[in-house]
């Protein structure tokens, strides 16, 4: 689940530049 989360994240890094939202997201996900 993870690390298909994870794939996710980066596709959307790629498409729109990231951001620290999406980076805040990421974290929040491995905390839970």
């Amino acid at each position: 689940m993870i690390l298909h989360w994870w794939a996710d994240f980066l596709d959307a890094n790629r498409e729109k530049g990231g951001s620290l939202f999406d980076f805040a997201k990421f974290t929040t996900s491995i905390s839970l």
